[in-house]
Order: structure tokens, then C-alpha cells, then sequence
């Protein structure tokens, strides 16, 4: 399940898009569009409730994982 609230598109104290967030954000969008046999899409109304389970979560590569954060550095230190 992923959640996110509005206010995490725009620059942190500018108020503006954050086109660092949006880019990644329409990344994701395209990814889910692209595997639409493995992933359903919901909206928080039609989320179900929480269970046990026992699937395995998504792994991201490590080069990927320091990437993201060199990114969120960058935007904290120069956005």
C-alpha cells in the first residue's frame, strides 16, 4: 500500500511542485501502468482491510535505494 498526502508535491517552503517528487511520482504511475497484471490500483476508498500474508514485498537495488536518497539529500540541501 503506498499513501501519500498532497503537500508532498511542492517544495519544501516554497510552496511550489517539486519536480524532483512529481518526476518520480509519474515514474511510479508508469510502472503500475505497465504491469497492470501484477498490481491492482485502488483508491484509498477501495482499499481493503489489512491482513496476514505472506508474499513477498518488492525490492529495489541497492544503486536504486542510495539514488533515492542522494536525491532527497540534494532536494533538502538545494530545493
Amino acid at each position: 500500500m503506498i499513501l501519500s498526502h498532497n503537500f508532498e508535491l511542492l517544495t519544501p517552503g516554497l510552496g511550489g511542485p517539486d519536480p524532483v517528487v512529481i518526476k518520480r511520482l509519474q515514474r511510479l504511475c508508469a510502472f503500475l501502468d505497465q504491469h497492470r497484471d501484477s498490481f491492482r490500483v485502488r483508491g484509498l476508498r477501495e482499499a481493503p482491510q489489512p491482513r496476514p500474508t505472506t508474499a513477498r514485498g518488492l525490492r529495489s537495488p541497492l544503486w536504486r535505494t542510495g539514488a533515492r536518497m542522494v536525491e532527497q539529500a540534494w532536494r533538502r540541501s538545494y530545493a
